[in-house]
């Protein structure tokens, strides 16, 4: 059954927090119902602190903070500009000779551990991840190896950390105007 808002068909439907309050059963319905209306060509806007929704549903993104918007773009076009440029290898079994393997690489920047034994490539602006990940198939074997990507949430802290609670420059931020 469709919400009384949307049974005149309107073009353009705006929603303020649509998920909120809701169970999984009921989100799962609204989420197919957005999707339906997407599909049939209607614009739809709505408001969200929840990020990974945005990023399932959403092709197009704008983030405000303290009513100035601090980023206006299209999903994949984010994603490109905030490429975190790191390549998560997960071995099957211990990490050391990969992670040498990956110290030693000339286009890798760094490279960390994690709580999982995952190894986090961080690399430098011109390398060739495809690359990077063929050799640490060559080097395997592995449980999974791919391209990290950065959430919604994570573009959002970066974009509006205050210098005075990390010592870092804020992002570059417009005023909303009504």
């Amino acid at each position: 059954q469709s919400p009384p808002a949307i049974t005149h068909e309107p073009e353009l439907i705006i929603l303020d927090e649509p998920f909120s309050g809701l169970d999984p059963v009921n989100a799962m319905l609204l989420n197919d119902l957005i999707r339906e209306l997407h599909d049939q060509g209607r614009t739809i806007l709505f408001s969200t602190h929840v990020l990974h929704q945005a990023e399932r549903m959403c092709d197009r993104i704008v983030m405000i903070d303290r009513g100035r918007k601090v980023l206006d773009d299209r999903l994949d076009r984010i994603r490109e500009r905030f490429d975190p440029r790191t390549v998560v290898v997960e071995p099957l079994g211990d990490p050391t000779t990969l992670e040498s393997m990956l110290r030693a690489t000339p286009e890798v920047e760094s490279v960390t551990i994690d709580a999982e034994d995952r190894l986090h490539a961080r690399l430098r602006d011109l390398a060739d991840a495809d690359r990077i990940m063929a050799r640490a198939i060559e080097h395997g074997p592995l449980r999974s190896v791919g391209r990290a990507k950065t959430t919604l949430d994570e573009v959002f802290i970066g974009l509006v950390e205050r210098p005075e609670e990390s010592g870092a420059a804020g992002g570059t931020t417009e005023p909303i105007h009504a």
